[in-house]
């Protein structure tokens, strides 16, 4: 299963809305993958993603600061654009992947999206984009990372391996690092599919969660 795991910083009340029937949103709205670029498959998952934010576009504030994290072909962004005006949101996209910078910025270019861009490894502690000096913080993090925590087989699989939980770990650091303190809010999409296979310990996005000082408020899966 994958999961939208939301979790903040502080106690303010932001729970996900009960979810409703909705259109596909990516059915009339194409993304297109780059070759090396992870394409967006769970449809029901970004349905998902679109009508929470929908429901809750009047909280985001005038150019809201939202941080893309590992964003491959820009669709997050892109569902960002369909459920939220263009106004009241800064989009801020971070990849790894010159391939997939350059997917998303295509992909952003067809809905009009503003967005920086940084190429960029969150894994490396040498490395850390540039607008991170210029922005103190993140009012909305979001991230669908890789998931299998091995060692990938062929190079074109690196995008759904992450040996170590290197990325994962150095995700949570940079959302404790730069989340607001001022009702700002992570959301994790993450799959069990490592913990299925033993290959994850049980609870462990919890347990990251209580390590860097976040409270997991919400889960969904499909």
């Amino acid at each position: 299963h994958e999961r939208v795991l939301q979790m903040s910083n502080n106690d303010l009340d932001q729970s996900m809305p009960e979810e409703k029937r909705s259109e596909n949103i990516l059915s009339k709205n194409r993304v297109f993958p780059f070759v090396g670029v992870f394409p967006p498959t769970n449809r029901l998952l970004y349905k998902f993603i679109f009508n929470q934010l929908k429901s809750r576009k009047n909280v985001f504030k005038a150019k809201s600061r939202v941080l893309d994290v590992g964003c491959g072909t820009g669709v997050l962004g892109v569902i960002f654009k369909l459920a939220v005006e263009s106004s009241k949101f800064k989009l801020f996209s971070v990849d790894k992947s010159e391939v997939a910078i350059k997917c998303s910025k295509v992909n952003h270019n067809l809905f009009n999206i503003p967005s920086e861009y940084e190429q960029v490894d969150i894994t490396s502690l040498s490395e850390s984009p540039r607008f991170f000096e210029k922005e103190q913080s993140f009012d909305f993090i979001i991230c669908n990372p890789p998931w299998i925590i091995a060692k990938p087989i062929e190079d074109f699989d690196t995008g759904n391996y992450d040996p170590n939980e290197k990325f994962l770990t150095a995700l949570f650091k940079v959302v404790k690092q730069r989340l607001s303190r001022n009702g700002g809010v992570f959301w994790l999409i993450y799959s069990d599919l490592s913990e299925l296979l033993g290959l994850q310990t049980k609870d462990r996005i919890v347990t990251l969660s209580n390590e860097h000082s976040l409270v997991l408020r919400n889960q969904y899966s499909t």
